[in-house]
């Protein structure tokens, strides 16, 4: 189905529930909420391949049909809960930030000083923010679905007046980035700023990228900019590049995004490959916070013969786009040479299919096999074969070499969880400095209440040490933080 137009004139549409969505000129301008059938429908393109008249064209023509591989999208079932999600994060949002509430416009006008405050001093105080986190391997379609669902929406929307009061504005329904292009703050304000201009024809991005103005001033300004243009959500593609600039820098930036879900009210989408997950672990004192939307892991298949993959995909790919004169029947053991030498990654597979068509075409082949799918791999995806040799090993020592592929399966559930081990450790580190403190004080037998206190202190510290000599689970989490050796 077509997309909707980038930029629509308003028309309201009557909401009685949710209560919360009612009476809101940036939801009722939103399309109907959708359901699983109009998704399908917008998400799932199967480009018509394989006709007679091309399988007749000479080689050096037919060549040039397989790339219509590139065009096919197939929807699978975790794009609905995303889909959902997403909608949710969207109108919720905008309930929040109802332009004719009168609190929410005192709040309006306080946004600009707000985010102007020094980044490095913003402290996150709200349990959760408004955000929903996807992970997946590269290559396994995350950004074309997020993409993809979010120009469901036309992004532009002008608004010239809503019953019978003024109400000129173009709402700004989303914009995206892309953290792996300049993952500095700098880099990040102007990519945003970009995306704006990109989306209403503005020329924010020129007017900030030569500019002597703190980056605490541009924050604000941009932060001006979104409260002004009603930004709906923000898509921050390639998140895990942030780690790119250092603990320091990456921290500076997650505070930036969770400052603008927070002050700004502006849902957020991060995307990432699995390397985004230690990121989170490691410089969000609550990684549960950037999830409380939604977490959506577009997993990799388990085996050659799970129903998705192998219904969905395969046999999708296997039996509609295939441009040689005696394609092979789809035998279980030609599903596994598929599965084996992808992995069931999306890309890679539909590359390597893609590529044996190719070569079978050059070559006057009629058939690819399974034969010349290894011929083929062997050849063309050498860049791949240790990433993919990992994967296949299922062991973490290979696997770590390649964090983007796959992350430690207890960070996944870290994350996710209700987890006390860092104030567990916390805690440990302070009765050791106490222990530490006491142990200097009584050198110079000194008996005040105070170093009672602390003498006190040291006790417990020496009984929990006890406790961890004897706990391995408590043990191994005090060598990790550095507290105890051995």
């Amino acid at each position: 189905m077509p997309k909707p137009p980038k930029q629509i004139v308003a028309e309201y549409q009557s909401i009685t529930a949710p209560a919360a969505y009612a009476g809101n000129p940036l939801i009722e301008a939103l399309p109907h909420i959708f359901n699983e059938d109009y998704v399908t429908k917008e998400l799932r393109f199967i480009p018509d391949v394989g006709t007679a008249l091309e399988l007749a064209l000479p080689p050096h023509e037919r060549i040039h049909c397989v790339s219509a591989i590139e065009d096919l999208v197939i929807p699978l079932p975790v794009a609905f809960d995303v889909e959902v999600a997403l909608s949710v994060l969207i109108r919720r949002g905008y309930a929040a930030r109802n332009p004719f509430n009168r609190e929410w416009r005192r709040q309006h006008c306080k946004i600009k000083k707000t985010m102007s405050e020094p980044l490095e001093e913003y402290q996150v105080r709200s349990k959760s923010v408004p955000a929903i986190l996807t992970t997946a391997v590269s290559g396994n379609g995350k950004t074309t679905l997020i993409e993809s669902l979010l120009e469901m929406y036309s992004q532009v929307i002008i608004h010239t007046g809503y019953k019978g009061e003024s109400f000129a504005v173009k709402q700004l329904v989303w914009i995206g980035v892309n953290a792996s292009f300049d993952a500095s703050l700098k880099g990040l304000v102007l990519s945003m700023f970009g995306a704006v201009d990109a989306a209403l024809g503005t020329d924010y991005r020129e007017q900030y990228d030569k500019s002597t103005r703190s980056i605490d001033t541009m924050i604000g300004n941009l932060a001006q900019v979104f409260a002004t243009h009603h930004l709906g959500v923000l898509f921050v593609d390639e998140i895990q590049c942030l780690s790119l600039r250092g603990d320091h820098e990456a921290e500076l930036a997650l505070s930036l995004f969770l400052k603008i879900a927070n002050v700004c009210k502006v849902p957020i989408v991060f995307s990432g490959t699995y390397a985004a997950v230690r990121l989170f672990s490691k410089v969000a004192r609550n990684a549960r916070r950037v999830c409380s939307g939604g977490y959506f892991d577009l997993a990799l298949p388990s085996s050659f013969n799970d129903v998705v993959w192998d219904k969905l995909v395969v046999e999708v790919v296997w039996k509609k786009f295939q441009w040689v004169k005696k394609p092979a029947p789809l035998t279980d053991d030609l599903r596994k040479q598929i599965f084996h030498l992808s992995q069931g990654i999306l890309a890679i597979f539909m590359a390597l299919h893609r590529a044996t068509q190719v070569y079978a075409i050059r070559h006057n082949l009629d058939t690819v096999d399974s034969k010349v799918l290894k011929d083929v791999y062997d050849r063309q995806f050498i860049p791949m074969h240790q990433a993919l040799a990992a994967l296949r090993s299922r062991k973490k020592n290979r696997l770590e070499k390649f964090e983007d592929l796959l992350p430690p399966k207890e960070q996944l559930e870290a994350l996710l969880r209700p987890d006390n081990s860092e104030l567990l450790a916390e805690r440990i580190e302070r009765l050791l400095a106490a222990n530490h403190e006491a142990a200097v004080n009584a050198s110079t037998q000194a008996t005040s209440p105070e170093l009672k206190k602390q003498n006190d202190a040291a006790q417990a510290t020496a009984e929990l040490l006890k406790k961890i000599g004897s706990n391995a689970d408590l043990r191994e989490l005090a060598r990790r933080a550095g507290l105890i050796e051995g």
